[in-house]
């Protein structure tokens, strides 16, 4: 009797480290630190596209475009050698939207990134309608993104959130009294929302039954 009752005693004993020791292990999993510190990712006057990434300590970067879903992949892990804390891809917009994912391997965390816009070979037409000269989102380290953008001279700039679209909106239109042409917004991501940008442009001289034209580009939807 004394034996079944030591060894109950040992199996409860044994099973109470190993549910302490998963915890502990579940987390520290929780607590490891993206390897990817920071990013930005940019458009530039011309309409070209760029990424820039700040990585913690030796971390390996691997890249590929996966063609059945056009998504530009960015594969992040751990590794024993002395890497770069830095890295700049240019990116490209096919047809007329981009697709990224960051894939973090030590947090099993994976974050998108979705850019509707023309390509660069129809920036120059595109430009005659759109005020937005260029722009750039940081994703901060703090979990907030900030929106810096340039537009034309003469450009009236007003922000809305629209909550049928659950969106941020950039309202670009022409203004003989506007003086304005830098900006910058810091936004926060609602916890298993998508932060969705759009940048709004009122064309010129144009209506639709009394109704103003409305361009929504750039798109910018970034989710994990």
């Amino acid at each position: 009797m004394k034996t079944i009752k030591l060894i109950a005693l040992f199996v409860t004993g044994s099973l109470t480290l190993a549910s302490c020791s998963s915890d502990e292990t579940s987390l520290e999993a929780n607590q490891k630190t993206s390897l990817l510190k920071t990013y930005k990712i940019q458009r530039d006057a011309s309409g070209a596209y760029s990424l820039d990434l700040n990585l913690s300590d030796n971390t390996k970067v691997d890249n590929f475009l996966d063609i059945d879903s056009n998504t530009k992949q960015y594969f992040l892990s751990e590794s024993d050698q002395q890497t770069k804390s830095s890295l700049s891809d240019n990116l490209t917009i096919s047809d007329t939207n981009m697709k990224i994912a960051f894939v973090d391997a030590a947090t099993n965390k994976d974050e998108y990134l979705y850019v509707e816009d023309d390509n660069i070979t129809l920036s120059a037409k595109s430009n005659k309608v759109r005020r937005l000269k260029d722009y750039s989102i940081v994703a901060e380290s703090d979990g907030t993104y900030t929106l810096d953008f340039k537009v034309k001279n003469k450009t009236n700039v007003s922000f809305v959130f629209n909550s049928e679209l659950q969106a941020y909106e950039v309202h670009l239109e022409k203004d003989k009294k506007a003086t304005t042409t830098d900006f910058s917004r810091t936004l926060e991501k609602n916890e298993g929302e998508p932060l969705t940008i759009h940048f709004v442009n009122h064309k010129e001289g144009s209506s639709n039954k009394g109704m103003a034209v409305l361009i929504r580009k750039p798109i910018i939807i970034i989710d994990y």
